[in-house]
Parts: structure tokens; sequence; C-alpha cells
């Protein structure tokens, strides 16, 4: 099922149109049965591409398009005030006025997916497999207003990707005894890369840092886990059940942000890690791993109103 949809544009000083968003998207399942109806599937993938002119959601049309303010000559509000509307065409109204230092904005973001469900009943066991894959791209221009002027000062670049597999065999289906066992796997990482540059010397005291910053945040997660379910129907309406489950998680993030100087008198003295305007100004590494084995055991009983 494809789907498009576009959003209204912003008129640019420049007279050029900008689009807040512009994405297409789509979604495609099949399944079915098969071998006498032992095998049954289900199959679901989608994509995505989410682009535009004006990345994160931001809206770069002042609010002098529409109320008035010191901007537009009016004077300053005082709190409880309602703001006195300006009365303007729609054109004008998406006029875009802060200056943005003519670069240009953008994103880019693309996702994609795959996710099945697989079962195959040998008759005295049923062999169940879920798994599902995501991959995911970001990158984009992005914008500040720093000392009352526009910078396009964040350049970004991410990745993501997501994969998990879960495998269930039941046992005993009609019968008094039954349950089932399994194992499951879990994995992700996202990586991310952020770039910072514009003069600031106008916003920052001298000698503070100007020009560039750069943030490299790869993060991953994990999960492992086995688990058992066993139920005793002591009526058909009566159950003694019992289950446990055994799960390993971890946890890690290695992240460093370096800053670039306008020239070498400007770096402090005694400012370490420094290989010619850049240095080194932080470093993350941090890594965690838990493990737990949880246990229930209950008995319920099935409401012949429902309950």
């Amino acid at each position: 099922t494809p789907r498009k949809r576009r959003s209204h544009a912003v008129r640019l000083a420049s007279g050029r149109t900008a689009s807040m968003f512009d994405t297409i998207s789509g979604r495609l399942s099949f399944g079915g049965k098969a071998l006498d109806d032992r095998l049954s599937f289900v199959v679901i993938a989608d994509g995505s591409r989410d682009t535009g002119d004006i990345p994160g959601g931001q809206s770069i049309v002042a609010t002098d398009r529409f109320y008035v303010n010191p901007a537009t000559g009016g004077a300053a509000l005082a709190a409880g005030v309602t703001p006195l509307r300006i009365e303007r065409s729609r054109a004008q109204q998406r006029l875009q006025t802060i200056s943005i230092g003519g670069l240009a904005l953008g994103k880019d973001f693309r996702s994609w997916g795959i996710k099945t469900d697989i079962t195959y009943d040998f008759g005295f066991i049923q062999l169940s497999y879920l798994g599902s894959y995501r991959k995911a791209d970001n990158t984009g221009v992005d914008f500040g207003v720093f000392g009352g002027q526009g910078y396009p000062i964040t350049t970004l670049a991410q990745d993501f990707k997501q994969v998990s597999h879960e495998l269930r065999a039941a046992f005993g289906t009609g019968q008094p005894l039954h349950g089932q066992v399994g194992v499951y796997y879990f994995d992700e990482d996202v990586n991310t890369m952020v770039q910072r540059g514009g003069s600031f010397g106008a916003v920052f005291s001298p000698g503070a840092i100007a020009g560039e910053f750069i943030r490299r945040t790869p993060t991953g997660s994990g999960s492992k886990a086995v688990f058992g379910t066993l139920i005793y129907d002591i009526t058909p309406d009566l159950h003694l059940t019992g289950g446990i489950r055994y799960t390993k998680d971890r946890k890690a993030r290695s992240g460093t942000g370096s800053g670039v100087y306008t020239s070498a008198a400007a770096i402090p003295a005694g400012t370490p890690n420094c290989t010619g305007l850049r240095c080194l100004r932080q470093s993350d590494e941090q890594r965690a791993e838990f493990e737990k084995t949880t246990w229930r055991v209950g008995v319920h009983w099935d409401s012949p109103i429902g309950l």
C-alpha cells in the first residue's frame, strides 16, 4: 500500500519555496498456509522516506509574520496581554525572514523493515519462528539562532539497525499437560555523528570555542533469553501454571566530543589532547550487563461469564 504526503511550502526571502516534509511510504503484507495446512506464515515489509528543506519539524517562519512585536515596530508585549494579529496574505505569512547564512537546510530520513511469523505443525510439536529486521538512516542540516542571527549550525548523520529472533516449540496441544519452551535474541546499534559550525564570535566571549563541534555517539544494546512454561488442566476451566525465564541484557555507549578553535591563540593554555586546532573535550565509554532469572507459579480459573 503506497502513500505519499507533502506539506505546505514556506516561501524563503530569496523567493524559493521550502517544504517542511515530503514523505513517501509503502507497506506490503502477505501470508497463507501450505503443506496440508501444516505450515502457516505471515510476512510484513514496509519502507518510508521523509525529505524536506526544513529539518526536525522546525519552522523558520518568525512570529512577526502573524503578530505585532518589536521586530515589526510594535511595543514589547506585557504579561497577560493578547498579541495583536497582523492581517497578511497566506503567501506573506509563509515568508521566512530569518537569515540562515545562505546555506541550504535539509533532511533525508530513510527507513525500512521486515518481520515474519512462521509456524510448522509436526503433530506432536508446533515450531514457531518470529523475526524482524529494521534499518534506518538519517541525515540533515539544521539551524539555530544565536545573538539574534540565524546560523546553519548542525550537520547530522545517523544510522540505526535492529534485529530480533525468537524460536518457540509448543507441545501437548489438546492434552491436560501442555506448554512451550523457547529462546530469544535481540540486538540494536545506533551511531550518531553531529557537526556544529558557524561564526560564534558575537555570542561567546573572546577566547572561547568557535567554529565546529563534533560528537560521535555509537550506542548498542542486546538481550538473550531462554524460557519455558507448563500448564496442567485440572479441569477444563481450572489450570495450574508455572514458568521460568533467564535473561541477560547488555548496554554500551562510546562517545567523544571535540572542538575546533579559531586559532592557536584562542586555545586556553594547558588544554590537553589537541591536534592542531582540534581538541578532544570529552570521552564517554560505558558498558553494563544485567542478568536475572524470573519465575511464576499460579492457578487460574476460566469464569463461565467471561471474567
